[in-house]
């Protein structure tokens, strides 16, 4: 997996349960991460994206990541906050949930990236931010 690719996962990586060594420490990221304003997170990004001359992309807060199968592009029944792992009932393969969101976020910001790229003209350069909800034709892939 080349590092852009791995640049997706850190953020869904942050509010894991803290159990294990280190518990309390975790903890308190967790309670850092969750007072801390989301805008201001996304500002960081939009500045680190522009500093390094990259688009950030940011997907629909309705697309079904989590409950999506990454394998089969099924969607499954809503799932609770405590189911971890669940098993795909169309193609039968267990997921973690929070990797399988990873995979499935992954895939539809570069379903996104590449669509806009490709429906610019030549010559012209990418935007700095493309958000699904603003794009004109945009349906989900799910």
């Amino acid at each position: 997996m080349g590092p852009s690719r791995r640049r997706s996962v850190w953020i869904l990586a942050w509010l894991r349960p803290a159990v294990g060594k280190g518990r309390r420490r975790k903890a308190k990221l967790n309670q850092s991460i969750i007072d801390a304003a989301w805008g201001e997170l996304l500002r960081q990004l939009r500045y680190k994206c522009a500093w390094y001359g990259r688009t950030l992309v940011i997907v629909d807060r309705f697309f079904p990541s989590t409950r999506r199968c990454s394998a089969c592009h099924a969607k499954g029944p809503k799932l609770d906050v405590s189911v971890r792992e669940w098993t795909c009932e169309e193609c039968g393969v267990l997921h973690d949930r929070d990797v399988n969101a990873a995979v499935n976020l992954r895939d539809e910001g570069m379903r996104l990236f590449w669509s806009v790229a490709m429906a610019l003209p030549p010559g012209r350069p990418m935007p700095p931010v493309i958000k699904a909800s603003e794009l004109p034709e945009v349906h989900l892939a799910a």
